[in-house]
This record gives C-alpha cells, structure tokens and sequence, in this order.
C-alpha cells in the first residue's frame, strides 16, 4: 500500500460537513482485510457495539446487502456502504436481519469461503445519512486517502477558515506549505493523498467554517 502524502487538520465538529460529499461518493479505507466487516466496526474502530446493532441497520458489501455482518469477509479492493435506517418499505427491506430480508433475496450477500490470510490493505467505504455525522469523524481520526484532484478540491472550494485549520503538509517525506503543495500540484506525479484531522484545543468558535454548513438529507439508496 503507498500513500504518496498526507494533510492533517484540526479538528472541530463544523469541519464534518466539508466531507459530506466524500463520504458518499466513497473513500480509500487502511485496514486489516480478510476480516469481517463487524471486526471493522468493533474492533479496528473500536465502535460501541450497541451502535453498530442499533445505529447500523444496512450494510452493503460490493453491492450485495448484508445482514449477517460477523460472516462478511472484506477483501482489498472491497466497496462496503453504511447507513442508517432507511424509510418506508424499502428501509424496512434493506435492514439487516429485518423481517422484509426475504424480498431482496436476490441482492442478499452470500456467505464467503474462508479468509486468506490477514494483511493490512485498501477498501472504499461510503457513508449515508446520520452516519455521515456519527462515523465521518472517527474515519477522519484515522485517515482517509483521496485522490490528488479530490484532495485539493476539498480544500479549494472551501473558505479561509477551513484552510486554516491545515496543520501539515507533507509529500514523500517533505514537509510543504499549503501554498507550496498547491504550486507543485499541476506536475505532481503522485496520487493518494491521506487527509486526517487531529484533535486539538483550537477553539471552535474561531476555526468553524460558516460556508460548509450543511443539513443532512435523508439519502434513498446506499450503494
């Protein structure tokens, strides 16, 4: 796995809606594959459990909905998708180990044979509705890596406080200012770039992002 860089930030509750729109359209994930998506949840994300049970109500792995999370294996290159309880029937179809499980048979994940060995690798994960909120945050603690073009784009299209908040820039090992990194951007020859915010004491009131407010939508689909 190569990350070519990294850009940390600090962190404060107003910056997650910056990354609602990555969140959906799925990011590039470190973690230990050939395990299953509840050891993900629980274990490398150290997630409260009663959340996932009660919070988790769907899960996607590569298009095929879940329902027994402890049996689904994710492998390099796997797609898995998060949301929480969807409405109307097609929610209550899409939940997993719902009672209305049986009619989407056809999409159902399938159970696997067993894992390879386990090896640190890259999946994408997707986040929908008020998980965006509740889980963006702890991916974000840990690092997310994006493209190159994505990475700038976050932060290009935001106002003077969100770039602000940019602690450090570094490429292959070099540190770089933002202005730097930006200048050099249009010739670079490299790709991922991991974004990871930092708890720190920064106030909120000073470094929040009035621009990058938004109101979370109730999404129809998670795939």
């Amino acid at each position: 796995m190569k990350i070519d860089g990294k850009i940390e930030i600090s962190f404060t509750p107003e910056i997650l809606p910056c990354f609602y729109s990555i969140f959906q359209s799925g990011f590039l994930f470190s973690c230990q594959v050939e395990r299953s998506i509840e050891d993900l949840l629980l274990h490398q994300l150290a997630l409260n459990p009663e959340f996932v049970e009660e919070q988790v109500s769907t899960v996607f792995l590569n298009g095929s909905c879940v329902d027994d999370i402890s049996s689904a294996i994710l492998k390099e290159g796997s797609t898995v998708a998060f949301s929480a309880s969807l409405p109307g029937l097609a929610g209550a179809t899409l939940r997993r180990g719902g009672a209305y499980a049986c009619l989407r048979e056809s999409i159902s994940h399938r159970s696997q044979a067993a894992p390879d060995e386990e090896r640190e690798g890259l999946i994408t994960v997707k986040l929908f509705n008020i998980l965006m909120a509740e889980m963006g945050g702890v991916f974000l603690e840990k690092g997310i890596i994006l493209g190159l073009t994505a990475a700038v784009d976050l932060f290009e299209t935001r106002c003077k406080a969100f770039i602000d908040l940019i602690n450090a820039v570094e490429i292959r090992g070099a540190s770089l200012s933002w202005e730097a990194f930006l200048k050099e951007q249009p010739f670079a020859d490299y790709d991922r770039i991991m974004v990871r915010v930092i708890k720190d004491s920064r106030s909120v009131e000073d470094k929040g992002c009035p621009r990058c407010d938004a109101v979370v939508k109730e999404q129809t689909s998670c795939t």
